[in-house]
């Protein structure tokens, strides 16, 4: 029921299956780091993928254009959905670090926002995943669990590395406060979910992440505002899971 982003809300908002979903996602860095390196896995991952193609270049159109055309036409699409399925918050009227849940539509904007000080002051992009290699390489390295190119591709001292683990650890403080001041802290049954699911979903959690080169949030977030084409392959393809998964199980 997470990203790898939430997964850390979860921890601070007193979820009981975070920790065991961390966990998961922790020994899916060690499989990854190994897989990584492999020639043979590598080559399979890799092979025949453009660089970094974009939905503008492809379609030879103006970045700017393209984009603001988007945006509005998914900003309808949210007025629309509000319209037929109305949240259970108003817009604007809960809006405070008390409330229990905020409009979604108020929480995305924040959300969207964050990429404006994400680019100015660390020039990267929104994103978790890479995070959770960062700590696990650093974690795991003197131990001898993951090979040397993993700890110099993912550590702290790269500014680019340690800007996200600052900002994503983070997060368990923020939903600590939110969850406390709202009342919520520890009050988050998980019916059906076992600590093997929970594993389980966590070691697919980011060890499909870093197959698909980002996360919920680094495809989401950061790729669909770039335009970025495996985005906008990687983003249904996760709903569609979620739908799937929902339909089977739940």
């Amino acid at each position: 029921g997470a990203c790898p982003g939430t997964v850390l809300a979860q921890l601070g908002a007193g979820v009981p299956t975070a920790p065991v979903v961390m966990l998961g996602g922790l020994t899916a860095v060690l499989a990854y780091a190994h897989l990584e390196h492999n020639r043979s896995f590598k080559s399979w991952l890799f092979s025949g993928a453009p660089s970094h193609p974009t939905l503008d270049g492809q379609l030879k159109m103006d970045y700017a254009t393209l984009a603001l055309g988007l945006a509005m036409a998914m900003i309808f699409m949210v007025l629309f959905f509000s319209a037929l399925f109305p949240p259970s918050v108003s817009f604007f009227a809960h809006v405070s670090l008390s409330s229990v849940a905020w409009h979604p539509a108020v929480a995305g904007l924040l959300i969207g926002t964050l990429q404006i000080p994400a680019v100015l002051f660390a020039s990267d992009t929104l994103g978790s995943a890479s995070a959770y290699m960062t700590v696990g390489a650093e974690l795991f390295y003197k131990a001898g669990l993951v090979p040397s190119e993993t700890h110099r591709k993912y550590s702290l001292s790269d500014w680019g590395n340690r800007w996200q683990v600052i900002y994503v650890g983070m997060v368990p403080v923020g939903a600590f406060l939110s969850s406390v001041m709202g009342g919520t802290f520890g009050n988050f049954g998980m019916p059906g979910m076992t600590l093997v699911r929970a594993f389980v979903g966590g070691f697919c959690l980011i060890f499909g992440s870093r197959i698909a080169s980002g996360c919920t949030s680094g495809h989401g977030i950061s790729g669909m505002a770039m335009l970025a084409m495996n985005s906008f392959i990687a983003v249904p393809a996760m709903f569609a899971g979620g739908i799937i998964y929902a339909n089977l199980f739940l």
